[in-house]
């Protein structure tokens, strides 16, 4: 049982009012949610002069941010060379502070006379002047072995 199908004589057959259909269904959906799509799809004339403004924008943007941080950190560089001189030469002063105090004392002590706490008959190179007699120091006792 062979079924056959009766060609009607019009213009278009079943499938090419499928395609017409889907043709002007996937037009209505483009003129619904074009403006969802990407710009570089949209259109593609305006798409390359529109994304060299963007990444000539951009780049100027980059560039502009770029010199604003050396800018910032030169600035930084200076006042830390600033301030490491401040500290060298206060350094410095204070060196010499301490060595013109230190002339200054011992000054003081020469032009005062050879005052020293010591009684004048005291020899430290005599020893305790209690002892009477001299007497040798300890031998280390030898330990066998």
């Amino acid at each position: 049982m062979a079924v056959q199908f009766e060609e009607e004589a019009g213009l278009f057959g079943p499938k090419e009012w499928m395609m017409i259909a889907a043709v002007v269904i996937a037009a209505y959906l483009y003129r619904t949610f074009h403006h969802l799509l990407p710009s570089t799809i949209g259109s593609p004339g305006n798409s390359s002069t529109q994304a060299s403004v963007n990444d000539e924008t951009r780049r100027t943007t980059m560039l502009e941010a770029r010199r604003k941080l050396i800018a910032e950190s030169e600035k930084k560089i200076e006042e830390n060379r600033g301030k490491l001189k401040a500290r060298e030469e206060q350094k410095r002063r204070e060196q010499i502070e301490r060595a013109e105090k230190l002339l200054d004392v011992n000054k003081k002590t020469s032009s005062s006379g050879a005052s020293t706490s010591f009684r004048k008959e005291y020899n430290p190179l005599m020893g305790d002047e209690g002892s009477s007699s001299w007497r040798p120091s300890k031998k280390p006792s030898a330990k066998g072995g």
